[in-house]
């Protein structure tokens, strides 16, 4: 078992959907490199957008807060 550490980057994009960036990673002593930080970043992304919302093609992603142990996400869907 290696320790693993991220550093993300959380926020929503100007078309309402979650950007989620991977600053920072390192398995054990070794950075990840910054092509399996992007594709990382890429994957969750999709499954962020995949489950933010099941059913709902309009919703839309205004805030996101990280504080006290939570993640907020605050959205609206239009008819």
């Amino acid at each position: 078992t290696l320790p693993a550490a991220l550093t993300l980057g959380v926020m929503p994009t100007a078309s309402g959907v979650v950007s989620v960036t991977i600053n920072k990673a390192d398995v054990g002593p070794m950075p990840v490199p910054a092509s399996l930080r992007e594709t990382l970043a890429d994957n969750l992304n999709q499954i962020i957008v995949e489950n933010a919302s099941p059913g709902s093609t309009n919703f839309k992603i205004t805030d996101i807060v990280i504080g006290d142990g939570k993640l907020t996400v605050t959205g609206t869907v239009t008819p």
